[in-house]
C-alpha cells in the first residue's frame, strides 16, 4: 500500500446492526462519489441519495458525506457512505474493486 492509494473500508462491524457505513478516500474518492451518487454532494452536508452500482442499478439508498481535502481528517478528499448494513459490502465491491486496505473487495 502507498500513500496515493485510494482505502475504501468498512467503518462499522458486519453483521452487527442495521448500518453499515463505508468511508473511502485517498485521489479516487472523488470518482468514485461520482460514479455511485451520480453527483458530487455538497461538502460537510448529509446528502440523503440512491447508491448505485457501475450500470447505474440503485443498490440502496442512505446518507452520503463528502468531505474535500485538505478539509478533512485525513487531508485527503473522504466520501462516507452510511446505508443498510447488510449492503455495504456490496457497494464496496462495486465501487472500487482493486481497493486497498482492511476492507478488501
Amino acid at each position: 500500500m502507498s500513500h496515493n492509494d485510494t482505502i475504501v473500508a468498512q467503518a462499522t462491524p458486519p453483521g452487527r446492526g442495521g448500518v453499515g457505513i463505508l468511508r473511502i478516500s485517498g485521489l479516487k474518492a472523488r470518482e468514485v462519489a461520482e460514479a455511485v451518487l451520480g453527483k458530487l454532494p455538497k461538502p460537510r452536508y448529509a446528502d440523503y441519495l440512491p447508491f448505485k452500482d457501475v450500470n447505474g442499478t440503485a443498490l440502496d439508498q442512505g446518507i452520503a458525506l463528502w468531505f474535500p481535502g485538505p478539509n478533512s481528517f485525513t487531508g485527503e478528499d473522504v466520501l462516507e457512505l452510511q446505508g443498510t448494513a447488510a449492503r455495504s459490502f456490496s457497494i464496496c465491491c462495486s465501487t472500487h474493486p482493486d481497493a486497498s486496505g482492511p476492507a478488501h473487495c
